[in-house]
């Protein structure tokens, strides 16, 4: 599975080639943005000197690409969640998508993403490893590799999802499960709706359902026109 759920990163813990971080937006703050959650050593003179350079603020949707001199992480994405207080779970979402994109666009597939401090509870835990796991599918999803002459192959990301507090381990856990699974449902039809209507037939539309059906065990059946002029 391309979606995994990781430790809790402590200050100490080794890090990854590539990191996902997110902060809020703080306006009235001298640095403009505060981290969502704590940044092991490694990672965090990296980020703070990107705040100071004035190039993130931590806006909603706001991305920004650094590259840490010395060890790991060698790429770190700072990814804006907006103002604290217009937080909400989507907005989760469509920022893993953007640091997703980012990184999908410089070749990167396996990434490490570090999830906000939200508050306490197994449902809010859970439910935010799940919109990150989809944020993280629809972000890595490249339509151009459906292209005549794709300049590389298709690949999905590989991401592990470290929640904040150990306790919400077995939450992230089910959460990333769970966003997987809408993630590539999603971006199956995207798959889909994408190819060209003398690829995509209806024959081919019903082997396509077919073959995601049956090894779920869903019951599957396709109508022709005889069956389908009986319904009306």
């Amino acid at each position: 599975m391309p979606i995994h759920a990781g430790p809790v990163l402590s200050r100490k813990s080794p890090l990854p080639a590539a990191l996902v971080l997110f902060a809020f937006q703080q306006n009235g703050s001298a640095d403009g943005a505060a981290p969502a959650s704590e940044i092991p050593d490694s990672a965090s003179g990296p980020f703070r000197a990107i705040i100071r350079s004035g190039d993130f603020k931590g806006k909603a949707g706001e991305t920004v690409l650094g590259y840490p001199e010395g060890k790991e992480p060698r790429r770190m994405v700072l990814a804006g969640l907006g103002k604290i207080q217009e937080f909400s779970l989507p907005r989760l979402r469509k920022s893993a998508a953007a640091a997703a994109a980012i990184l999908r666009g410089r070749g990167v597939n396996r990434w490490d993403l570090l999830l906000p401090v939200l508050p306490k509870g197994r449902d809010v835990a859970e439910a935010a490893a799940a919109f990150a796991a989809e944020g993280a599918l629809f972000g890595g999803y490249d339509p151009k590799a459906l292209a005549t002459k794709p300049k590389s192959p298709r690949t999905e990301p590989d991401v592990t999802i470290h929640p904040h507090r150990a306790e919400d381990a077995r939450a992230a856990r089910e959460g990333a499960r769970r966003g997987e699974i809408l993630g590539r449902a999603v971006t199956l039809s995207r798959e889909l709706g994408n190819l060209p209507g003398n690829v995509m037939t209806p024959t081919r539309l019903a082997i396509e359902a077919r073959k995601a059906a049956r090894p779920r065990g869903i019951r599957f059946r396709a109508l022709g026109p005889a069956e389908m002029r009986r319904l009306g």
